[in-house]
């Protein structure tokens, strides 16, 4: 008799179910007669043989019942992906019901709850194999990983954007809920609980859990807007939170609805199809988002990643030195959007283009050949934790006065003044780099090459709302539609280049 310890004994011990249908069996050939050729299904088969799935199969233990065979389960989650069908419920129904699904899966049927728990266990593994796919792509020329064209947009979180509580209301229900938790007379426990509370023990402590923790997510909201200037700063009760999801952003939406969502970004490679990095923030502003996903992009693509192109909202003066620190350039319009150029170009007065700056003596010159002298100096708060330091320049009252140009140029009592921020001549270096042809050629690519993914990820796939709570989540299923998209797109590019290397995985 062989004695072997648990751990051996674990080890020898299969982990995994046998499929209910093997490629031999006629239950099998018949739904193989049943999908077409040219199928989508076919193609995303072929192309799982590209990852390594070893990490996938080693994070089971290998107790307790056997597991549902992890690769053809990914095979069915990257189809339905594909298929706009993004919920784990979803592919529990479709497994009892598509042929495409019972010929992929060779016939797997897990429950609802192994559906979620897969997900859930795919997180952990989809930045490697969305790196994998990239080297994969950059190994056979496909993309060579140096320009990209950077967008975000927003995904509706799993949480009602109707029951926001601010600190006041959610002090107030931890407070009932504690005291109902702690009852121990029966005839109080009996009693009816309001609308909001779970009518059973374990589903107020759950909730309970809950709000507390939405209450240390909500704090740094306050602090935040407690930081604010005094004309953008809310009143205490106006700052909110979703209980049910407390680390959503709240936000509106693309249809200008106000609700809790996370904000994905995207970097797509300029000259093909694929999708260079992606990343989910718990943030609504893109313009703080430029630094992280310029470290993420090159964390996926490697060092040679040097040219970025975005929208006005990614250009500040912040991000070009972020930009110019890193080596890396940045493309996109100077402030095409701001309310405070329009604003200027309606009333008619001398925008700052219109004032010399006089590097040797450190101040402004205006159109009329009065100078503007140092005033002194602001720290700025901006988009999430960036700060710019500011120095003002003004000329005196009584000068701005007398000047024959004064109704074109301010209407303040106390002259005109002008604001330096402390990268101005990156500033300046970025605006006239876009007046070249070269740099506008740049830009107006940028569009049909930043939305195209956007247009894919909820258009095409319908991801316009996560499928669960918290960050995590989001991450996952965002990466799993990037998964989708790019592994088909190598293997297309593979098939129909090289049909010699498309044999090798």
């Amino acid at each position: 008799m062989v004695n072997c310890s648990e751990g051996d004994c674990l080890a020898l011990r299969p982990r995994f179910q046998p499929p209910p249908l093997t490629k031999d069996s006629a239950e099998w050939k018949c739904l193989d007669s049943q999908v077409p050729p040219e199928h989508v299904a076919r193609r995303i088969v072929a192309a799982i043989e590209r990852l390594d799935l070893t990490p996938l199969l080693a994070s089971y233990s290998g107790r307790g019942s056997l597991a549902v065979p992890p690769k053809q389960m990914l095979a069915v989650v990257l189809i339905e992906k594909h298929r706009k069908r993004q919920s784990p419920g979803d592919w529990y129904i479709d497994l009892k019901e598509n042929v495409v699904l019972r010929w992929a899966g060779l016939g797997i049927r897990p429950s609802r709850s192994v559906c979620y728990e897969f997900r859930d266990r795919l997180g952990k593994h989809l930045e490697q194999w969305n790196k994998d796919v990239l080297c994969q792509a950059k190994a056979v020329g496909m993309t060579d990983g140096t320009d990209g064209a950077i967008d975000g947009s927003s995904i509706a979180a799993c949480a009602s954007r109707q029951r926001l509580l601010n600190q006041e209301q959610l002090n107030s229900r931890i407070e009932k809920l504690t005291a109902r938790c702690d009852q121990s007379q029966p005839t109080e426990q009996n009693e009816k609980p309001p609308a909001w509370m779970a009518a059973t023990a374990d589903g107020r402590k759950a909730q309970l859990n809950r709000f507390e923790q939405a209450v240390e997510a909500l704090q740094p909201r306050l602090d935040a807007n407690a930081r604010r200037m005094p004309s953008l700063r809310l009143p205490v009760k106006r700052v909110v939170i979703s209980p049910s999801d407390p680390e959503a952003a709240l936000g509106p939406d693309k249809f200008k609805v106000f609700r809790p969502l996370y904000n994905a970004l995207f970097v797509s490679d300029m000259n093909s199809p694929l999708i260079l990095s992606y990343e989910v923030f718990d943030h609504g502003q893109d313009t703080a988002l430029l630094e992280p996903m310029l470290r993420r992009t090159r964390d996926f693509v490697g060092p040679q990643f040097h040219r970025v192109v975005g929208d006005s909202g990614f250009v500040t003066g912040t991000n070009l030195a972020h930009c110019d620190a890193a080596g890396v350039e940045l493309i996109g319009p100077w402030k095409e959007n701001d309310y405070t150029k329009r604003k200027q170009k309606k009333q008619e007065k001398f925008v700052k283009d219109k004032f010399l700056w006089l590097e040797t003596d450190h101040a402004y010159q205006c159109p009329a050949g009065q100078r503007l002298e140092r005033m002194g100096s602001e720290r700025r708060q901006r988009a999430g934790d960036q700060e710019e330091t500011l120095e003002r320049f003004g000329c005196r009252a009584a000068t701005c006065a007398a000047c024959p140009l004064r109704s074109q140029c301010t209407d303040s009592r106390g002259g005109r003044q002008l604001r330096r921020s402390e990268h101005e001549p990156l500033i300046e270096a970025h605006r006239a780099k876009m007046n070249t042809p070269e740099a506008k050629a740049t830009q107006k690519r940028r569009g049909q090459t930043a939305e195209r993914g956007f247009a894919d990820l909820k258009e095409h796939r319908n991801l316009r709302r996560i499928t669960g709570r918290g960050i995590a989540c989001a991450r996952t299923d965002v990466g799993l539609c990037v998964l989708t998209r790019n592994l088909l797109t190598l293997h297309d590019h593979l098939t129909t280049e090289s049909p010699s290397a498309a044999a090798a995985p």
